[in-house]
């Protein structure tokens, strides 16, 4: 599982190049999974995901909604406590 990483709006943004992510990508809202991409200009859109088993290290198995290599923050919770602040 190689990742490469970038820093958009203070928080990693990390591609992965399976079908995993770290745990902590993934937002339970409502009954649902969800990632946020970058959208170009320090702008971000949330995807609904399918998560799969949880992986040594962390990671968790993506089914569906993203596909490998996609960008993804790292921490979702994180990210949308400091989009809420401001």
């Amino acid at each position: 599982m190689k990742a490469s990483s970038s820093v958009a709006s203070g928080l990693p943004v990390f591609a992965f190049s399976s079908s995993a992510v770290p745990a902590a990508a993934i937002l339970h809202l409502h009954d649902r999974d969800w990632v946020y991409l970058p959208a170009g200009a320090n702008k971000f859109r949330r995807v609904e995901v399918r998560d799969g088993d949880m992986l040594p290290g962390n990671m968790q198995e993506i089914l569906s909604g993203i596909a490998p290599g996609q960008q993804v923050v790292a921490n979702a919770l994180e990210f949308q406590n400091s989009v809420e602040q401001q």
